[in-house]
Protein backbone atom coordinates (compact mmCIF):
# COMPACT_ATOMS: atom_id res chain seq x y z
CA UNK A 1 0.00 0.00 0.00
CA UNK A 2 1.29 3.46 -0.92
CA UNK A 3 2.08 5.47 2.21
CA UNK A 4 3.87 8.54 0.84
CA UNK A 5 1.95 10.45 -1.82
CA UNK A 6 3.30 13.03 -4.25
CA UNK A 7 1.13 15.09 -6.59
CA UNK A 8 2.62 16.95 -9.56
CA UNK A 9 0.30 19.59 -11.00
CA UNK A 10 0.33 22.38 -13.54
CA UNK A 11 -1.71 23.95 -16.32
CA UNK A 12 -0.47 21.35 -18.77
CA UNK A 13 2.24 21.77 -21.44
CA UNK A 14 4.91 21.77 -18.74
CA UNK A 15 6.63 18.39 -19.07
CA UNK A 16 4.60 16.77 -16.29
CA UNK A 17 3.83 13.75 -18.51
CA UNK A 18 7.57 13.25 -18.89
CA UNK A 19 7.98 13.43 -15.12
CA UNK A 20 5.01 11.20 -14.39
CA UNK A 21 6.14 8.54 -16.82
CA UNK A 22 9.78 8.38 -15.76
CA UNK A 23 10.23 9.34 -12.10
CA UNK A 24 9.37 5.81 -11.00
CA UNK A 25 12.45 4.61 -12.87
CA UNK A 26 14.89 6.77 -10.88
CA UNK A 27 13.35 6.60 -7.38
CA UNK A 28 13.49 3.36 -5.39
CA UNK A 29 10.25 1.83 -4.08
CA UNK A 30 8.20 4.27 -6.14
CA UNK A 31 5.33 3.99 -8.59
CA UNK A 32 4.90 7.07 -10.78
CA UNK A 33 2.07 7.55 -13.25
CA UNK A 34 0.74 10.33 -15.43
CA UNK A 35 -3.04 10.86 -15.32
CA UNK A 36 -3.75 7.35 -13.96
CA UNK A 37 -7.50 7.53 -14.60
CA UNK A 38 -7.49 9.32 -17.97
CA UNK A 39 -10.16 7.95 -20.32
CA UNK A 40 -8.66 7.38 -23.76
CA UNK A 41 -11.45 5.40 -25.40
CA UNK A 42 -12.10 1.71 -24.98
CA UNK A 43 -8.55 0.49 -25.54
CA UNK A 44 -6.60 -1.99 -23.45
CA UNK A 45 -5.22 0.68 -21.11
CA UNK A 46 -8.64 2.17 -20.41
CA UNK A 47 -10.12 -1.27 -19.73
CA UNK A 48 -7.37 -1.80 -17.15
CA UNK A 49 -8.19 1.58 -15.63
CA UNK A 50 -11.87 0.71 -15.46
CA UNK A 51 -10.94 -2.42 -13.50
CA UNK A 52 -8.85 -0.28 -11.14
CA UNK A 53 -11.17 2.71 -10.64
CA UNK A 54 -14.56 1.28 -11.59
CA UNK A 55 -16.99 1.98 -14.42
CA UNK A 56 -18.74 4.72 -12.44
CA UNK A 57 -15.57 6.72 -11.92
CA UNK A 58 -14.17 6.25 -15.43
CA UNK A 59 -17.32 6.64 -17.52
CA UNK A 60 -20.74 7.11 -15.94
CA UNK A 61 -19.81 9.49 -13.12
CA UNK A 62 -17.79 11.70 -15.44
CA UNK A 63 -20.57 11.94 -17.99
CA UNK A 64 -22.89 13.03 -15.19
CA UNK A 65 -20.39 15.47 -13.69
CA UNK A 66 -19.96 13.49 -10.47
CA UNK A 67 -16.52 11.83 -10.71
CA UNK A 68 -12.96 12.66 -11.73
CA UNK A 69 -10.28 15.01 -10.43
CA UNK A 70 -11.12 17.82 -12.85
CA UNK A 71 -14.85 17.42 -12.29
CA UNK A 72 -14.56 17.49 -8.50
CA UNK A 73 -12.05 20.33 -8.60
CA UNK A 74 -14.29 22.40 -10.87
CA UNK A 75 -17.31 21.83 -8.66
CA UNK A 76 -15.27 23.04 -5.69
CA UNK A 77 -14.05 26.14 -7.54
CA UNK A 78 -17.60 26.94 -8.65
CA UNK A 79 -18.86 26.69 -5.07
CA UNK A 80 -21.14 23.75 -5.82
CA UNK A 81 -19.52 21.61 -3.12
CA UNK A 82 -17.62 22.42 0.08
CA UNK A 83 -13.97 21.61 0.72
CA UNK A 84 -15.14 18.86 3.08
CA UNK A 85 -17.29 17.31 0.35
CA UNK A 86 -14.47 17.62 -2.19
CA UNK A 87 -12.04 16.00 0.26
CA UNK A 88 -14.38 13.06 0.86
CA UNK A 89 -14.89 12.63 -2.87
CA UNK A 90 -11.17 12.72 -3.69
CA UNK A 91 -10.39 10.20 -0.97
CA UNK A 92 -13.08 7.82 -2.27
CA UNK A 93 -11.83 8.19 -5.82
CA UNK A 94 -8.24 7.34 -4.89
CA UNK A 95 -8.76 4.84 -2.03
CA UNK A 96 -8.45 1.67 -4.12
CA UNK A 97 -5.60 3.06 -6.23
CA UNK A 98 -3.56 3.95 -3.15
CA UNK A 99 -4.39 0.67 -1.39
CA UNK A 100 -3.43 -1.52 -4.35
CA UNK A 101 -0.15 0.22 -5.19
CA UNK A 102 2.58 -2.03 -3.74
CA UNK A 103 5.34 0.57 -3.77
CA UNK A 104 5.68 2.75 -0.69
CA UNK A 105 5.77 6.01 -2.67
CA UNK A 106 3.12 6.90 -5.23
CA UNK A 107 3.61 9.87 -7.57
CA UNK A 108 0.57 11.08 -9.47
CA UNK A 109 1.25 13.60 -12.21
CA UNK A 110 -2.15 15.05 -13.04
CA UNK A 111 -2.70 18.66 -14.07
CA UNK A 112 -6.13 19.44 -12.47
CA UNK A 113 -4.89 18.95 -8.91
CA UNK A 114 -3.97 22.64 -9.18
CA UNK A 115 -7.64 23.40 -8.50
CA UNK A 116 -7.19 22.36 -4.86
CA UNK A 117 -3.44 23.00 -4.56
CA UNK A 118 -3.59 24.96 -1.25
CA UNK A 119 -5.59 22.13 0.36
CA UNK A 120 -3.96 19.07 -1.18
CA UNK A 121 -1.35 17.95 1.31
CA UNK A 122 1.38 18.74 3.83
CA UNK A 123 -0.79 19.86 6.74
CA UNK A 124 -3.27 18.26 9.10
CA UNK A 125 -6.80 18.46 7.74
CA UNK A 126 -5.59 18.47 4.13
CA UNK A 127 -7.19 16.30 1.45
CA UNK A 128 -4.27 13.87 1.76
CA UNK A 129 -2.46 14.78 5.01
CA UNK A 130 1.31 14.49 4.74
CA UNK A 131 1.31 14.36 0.94
CA UNK A 132 3.77 16.40 -1.09
CA UNK A 133 2.49 18.76 -3.78
CA UNK A 134 4.73 19.94 -6.59
CA UNK A 135 3.66 22.69 -8.99
CA UNK A 136 5.25 23.50 -12.34
CA UNK A 137 4.85 26.91 -13.99
CA UNK A 138 5.96 28.04 -17.42
CA UNK A 139 6.55 31.38 -19.12
CA UNK A 140 3.03 32.39 -20.19
CA UNK A 141 4.23 33.43 -23.65
CA UNK A 142 5.48 29.91 -24.39
CA UNK A 143 2.61 28.27 -22.49
CA UNK A 144 -0.09 30.10 -24.43
CA UNK A 145 1.65 29.49 -27.75
CA UNK A 146 2.08 25.82 -26.91
CA UNK A 147 -1.59 25.30 -26.08
CA UNK A 148 -2.70 27.25 -29.16
CA UNK A 149 -0.53 25.03 -31.39
CA UNK A 150 -1.34 21.79 -29.59
CA UNK A 151 -5.11 22.12 -29.29
CA UNK A 152 -7.10 24.61 -31.32
CA UNK A 153 -9.94 26.03 -29.25
CA UNK A 154 -8.28 25.24 -25.92
CA UNK A 155 -9.08 28.78 -24.83
CA UNK A 156 -12.73 27.72 -24.60
CA UNK A 157 -12.02 24.27 -23.15
CA UNK A 158 -11.60 20.73 -24.43
CA UNK A 159 -14.75 19.15 -25.89
CA UNK A 160 -15.09 16.99 -22.75
CA UNK A 161 -15.39 20.18 -20.73
CA UNK A 162 -18.80 20.70 -22.32
CA UNK A 163 -20.03 17.95 -20.01
CA UNK A 164 -20.94 18.99 -16.47
CA UNK A 165 -19.57 20.87 -14.60
CA UNK A 166 -18.44 22.72 -17.74
CA UNK A 167 -15.25 24.50 -18.86
CA UNK A 168 -13.00 26.75 -16.82
CA UNK A 169 -14.19 30.27 -17.59
CA UNK A 170 -14.65 33.53 -15.64
CA UNK A 171 -18.39 33.06 -16.03
CA UNK A 172 -18.22 29.72 -14.22
CA UNK A 173 -16.13 31.18 -11.41
CA UNK A 174 -18.06 34.45 -11.13
CA UNK A 175 -15.08 36.55 -12.18
CA UNK A 176 -17.21 39.46 -13.32
CA UNK A 177 -14.37 41.66 -14.56
CA UNK A 178 -13.08 39.13 -17.07
CA UNK A 179 -16.46 37.64 -17.87
CA UNK A 180 -17.44 41.04 -19.25
CA UNK A 181 -14.30 41.09 -21.43
CA UNK A 182 -14.24 37.41 -22.41
CA UNK A 183 -14.98 37.92 -26.11
CA UNK A 184 -12.97 41.13 -26.35
CA UNK A 185 -9.65 39.61 -25.18
CA UNK A 186 -9.58 36.88 -27.85
CA UNK A 187 -7.97 33.45 -27.73
CA UNK A 188 -4.63 34.71 -26.38
CA UNK A 189 -6.33 36.61 -23.58
CA UNK A 190 -8.57 33.67 -22.70
CA UNK A 191 -5.56 31.37 -22.38
CA UNK A 192 -3.77 34.05 -20.35
CA UNK A 193 -6.74 34.09 -17.97
CA UNK A 194 -6.41 30.31 -17.53
CA UNK A 195 -2.65 30.67 -16.89
CA UNK A 196 -3.42 33.29 -14.24
CA UNK A 197 -5.97 31.05 -12.46
CA UNK A 198 -3.60 28.09 -12.38
CA UNK A 199 -0.60 30.13 -11.29
CA UNK A 200 -2.58 31.96 -8.61
CA UNK A 201 -3.59 28.65 -7.06
CA UNK A 202 -0.03 27.28 -7.15
CA UNK A 203 1.32 30.51 -5.66
CA UNK A 204 -1.28 30.40 -2.87
CA UNK A 205 -0.28 26.81 -2.09
CA UNK A 206 3.38 27.84 -2.04
CA UNK A 207 2.64 30.75 0.31
CA UNK A 208 0.75 28.40 2.63
CA UNK A 209 3.65 25.94 2.71
CA UNK A 210 1.46 23.36 1.00
CA UNK A 211 3.46 23.06 -2.24
CA UNK A 212 6.81 23.68 -3.88
CA UNK A 213 6.70 25.39 -7.26
CA UNK A 214 9.33 24.88 -9.97
CA UNK A 215 9.82 26.60 -13.29
CA UNK A 216 9.61 24.52 -16.45
CA UNK A 217 12.51 26.49 -17.91
CA UNK A 218 14.77 25.48 -15.03
CA UNK A 219 13.78 21.81 -14.95
CA UNK A 220 14.41 21.36 -18.66
CA UNK A 221 17.45 23.61 -19.02
CA UNK A 222 21.02 22.52 -19.72
CA UNK A 223 21.67 22.53 -15.97
CA UNK A 224 20.99 19.21 -14.23
CA UNK A 225 20.78 20.81 -10.78
CA UNK A 226 17.11 21.96 -10.85
CA UNK A 227 15.82 18.53 -11.92
CA UNK A 228 18.04 16.84 -9.33
CA UNK A 229 16.70 19.27 -6.73
CA UNK A 230 13.12 18.38 -7.67
CA UNK A 231 13.81 14.66 -7.32
CA UNK A 232 15.62 15.18 -4.01
CA UNK A 233 12.68 17.25 -2.76
CA UNK A 234 10.24 14.50 -3.71
CA UNK A 235 12.36 11.87 -1.96
CA UNK A 236 12.58 13.69 1.38
CA UNK A 237 9.76 12.72 3.74
CA UNK A 238 11.58 13.78 6.88
CA UNK A 239 12.10 10.54 8.78
CA UNK A 240 12.05 8.65 5.48
CA UNK A 241 14.34 9.46 2.57
CA UNK A 242 14.03 7.52 -0.65
CA UNK A 243 17.05 6.53 -2.70
CA UNK A 244 17.25 7.81 -6.25
CA UNK A 245 19.67 7.63 -9.13
CA UNK A 246 19.39 9.76 -12.24
CA UNK A 247 21.07 7.87 -15.10
CA UNK A 248 22.97 9.75 -17.79
CA UNK A 249 20.62 11.09 -20.43
CA UNK A 250 17.54 10.95 -18.18
CA UNK A 251 16.42 14.47 -19.09
CA UNK A 252 17.35 14.05 -22.74
CA UNK A 253 14.67 11.44 -23.47
CA UNK A 254 12.03 12.47 -26.02
CA UNK A 255 9.18 14.52 -24.61
CA UNK A 256 6.47 16.68 -26.12
CA UNK A 257 6.45 19.68 -23.83
CA UNK A 258 5.66 22.12 -26.62
CA UNK A 259 4.16 21.85 -30.06
CA UNK A 260 4.57 25.58 -30.72
CA UNK A 261 7.04 27.15 -33.09
CA UNK A 262 9.74 29.02 -31.24
CA UNK A 263 8.75 32.69 -31.10
CA UNK A 264 5.04 32.32 -31.83
CA UNK A 265 4.21 34.90 -29.17
CA UNK A 266 6.11 37.55 -31.14
CA UNK A 267 3.37 37.36 -33.76
CA UNK A 268 0.67 38.46 -31.32
CA UNK A 269 -1.01 41.77 -31.98
CA UNK A 270 -0.52 44.73 -29.67
CA UNK A 271 -4.01 44.14 -28.23
CA UNK A 272 -3.26 40.47 -27.58
CA UNK A 273 0.00 41.32 -25.84
CA UNK A 274 -1.68 43.98 -23.75
CA UNK A 275 -4.43 41.60 -22.59
CA UNK A 276 -1.96 38.82 -21.81
CA UNK A 277 0.33 41.18 -19.92
CA UNK A 278 -2.54 42.64 -17.88
CA UNK A 279 -3.70 39.17 -16.88
CA UNK A 280 -0.32 37.59 -16.18
CA UNK A 281 1.47 40.60 -14.66
CA UNK A 282 0.68 39.76 -10.99
CA UNK A 283 2.89 36.65 -11.23
CA UNK A 284 5.51 37.51 -13.86
CA UNK A 285 8.10 39.01 -11.50
CA UNK A 286 7.44 36.38 -8.84
CA UNK A 287 8.52 33.60 -11.17
CA UNK A 288 11.14 35.55 -13.06
CA UNK A 289 9.31 36.11 -16.34
CA UNK A 290 9.52 39.19 -18.52
CA UNK A 291 6.63 41.48 -19.33
CA UNK A 292 4.80 40.31 -22.42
Amino acid sequence: MAEDLVFIMSGGRTGTKFLGDLLGEVIADCHSEHEPDLFLGFDRLTVARIRRFGLWHMVVGRALGRAGVRVTGMRFLKGEISLEAATASFRRQRARYHAETPERMLIESNYPWWMVAPHLGAHRGAIFPGAKAIGVVRDPRAWIASWAAHQAGRDRGHWTHRLPPGPLTPMALRDEEWAARWEEIGAVGRLAWQWRRVTASLAAAEDAGAARVYRFEDLFSEDDAPMAGLVEDICDFGDRRYRFEMPPGFRARPRNASAARDGDWREWSAAERAAANELCEPFLARYGYEAI
